[in-house]
């Protein structure tokens, strides 16, 4: 294999949130086992560290800027190699993360009072963003059946035609649930929302971390020029690279992207950042591929691994992230309690419940490490849940 993803990296001491705490933000156990905050334990791809390393030794770390041919031709090139995605870079805003943007965008975009719509069991920033501003939140909880989820576009219609809610936060890819959504599902979102006058975010964080054969479709390669649409990318997911602090947001309406960029305020630009961006979306093609793969047989070898050891649990069909979700419930609905005993046994992840009352009976668990960490923390969950 060309790059070790089985590698033992050793993040302890180095101030790393999900080494340093468990979920309850509890000092993590000796020889514990971290599987909940979403980054990997996987080395960044050579060309990120060798462009690092020589902006580092230059010696000198001034005010930087990202307005040039290279940057953008870099990230643009990416997504339209990628995904297919032609994107018009005179809407784009920059941003040093998705959530503080999905916030400047709720401040901006709505009134105090308004709702915003989010789709539970969800990643919690999107409630707390809409909280924090004084919005209220308006649950459409996705349907469960089958082993898979789907969006109710009937209780949506029902949600969207309340003048009172003006905005909807989307996850695509969705965060815990792992669903890809569909070119016609996402046409439909966009319809609802559109007819009634709710403006559509849509957060792509994850959409470069999909199983083999599925494809994700950018929201704004359906609707390019859609004025109530606003879409969101990074790298920090797809390239381990989260503590860099970097996002883009697409915002067609000019009025509201002046809104969002003013809300934003001027960003000093980290001309580390910089260069890992353009190393990452220019000359990491081949790592992503082989990253991919081995999170492919990650989950092959959870899943199979899980239910060896807990034959009542089962697990969603997850199209993409590196997040797995697996249905516990038969053996306990309590997944706080057993959050609580698995950080005590050396394993942190995350209950299901803490991404909405829809997920009680879930674990949301990291799997973008090593495979001898996932095959520990099933013989730990295991151990707790029959003894």
């Amino acid at each position: 294999m060309k790059y070790n993803f089985d590698e033992i990296i050793d993040r302890r001491g180095t101030h790393s949130t999900k080494w340093e705490i468990d979920t309850a933000h509890q000092p993590l156990v000796p020889n514990a086992i971290s599987m909940w905050i979403a980054d990997m334990d996987f080395a960044v791809a050579p060309p990120i560290t060798e462009a690092l390393r020589d902006a580092v030794e230059r010696r000198i770390y001034g005010y930087s800027d990202n307005e040039f041919a290279e940057y953008k031709q870099a990230v643009s090139g990416f997504y339209h190699r990628r995904h297919g995605w032609q994107m018009n870079l005179e809407q784009m805003v920059y941003a040093c993360g998705i959530v503080p943007a999905l916030s400047q965008i709720v401040a901006h975009a709505t009134a105090p009072g308004d709702g915003v719509i989010i789709q539970p069991p969800v990643y919690p920033p999107f409630s707390r963003v809409t909280s924090d501003n004084g919005r209220r939140i308006v649950e459409n909880p996705l349907i469960y059946e089958n082993g898979e989820y789907r969006m109710d576009f009937e209780d949506l219609a029902r949600k969207a035609a309340d003048p009172k809610n003006t905005l909807m936060i989307l996850c695509s890819p969705h965060n815990p649930v792992g669903r890809v959504w569909t070119p016609e599902e996402l046409r439909e979102v966009y319809r609802i929302c559109h007819e009634n006058g709710v403006l559509l975010v849509s957060d792509e964080i994850h959409c470069d971390l999909l199983r083999e054969g599925e494809t994700h479709t950018p929201m704004l390669s359906l609707f390019p020029d859609a004025q109530d649409l606003v879409a969101c990318v990074a790298p920090t997911k797809t390239f381990n690279i989260a503590g860099l602090g970097c996002s883009f947001v697409f915002v067609p309406n000019p009025e509201l992207r002046q809104k969002i960029t003013d809300g934003i305020g001027e960003l000093i630009v980290n001309p580390l950042t910089t260069e890992a961006v353009i190393a990452a979306y220019s000359r990491c093609d081949d790592w992503l591929d082989a990253l991919r793969a081995y999170l492919d047989e990650n989950y092959r070898f959870f899943r199979e691994s899980l239910c060896k050891r807990l034959p009542k649990a089962t697990m969603p069909r997850m199209a993409g992230t590196y997040l797995a979700w697996p249905d516990i419930s038969a053996y306990t609905t309590d997944t706080m309690a057993l959050e609580k005993l698995l950080a005590e046994r050396g394993l942190s992840v995350e209950a299901g419940v803490r991404f909405g009352a829809q997920g009680e009976g879930f674990l949301r668990i990291n799997l973008a490490c090593p495979r001898s960490y996932i095959a520990k923390a099933v013989e730990i969950l295991a151990d707790a849940l029959t003894e």
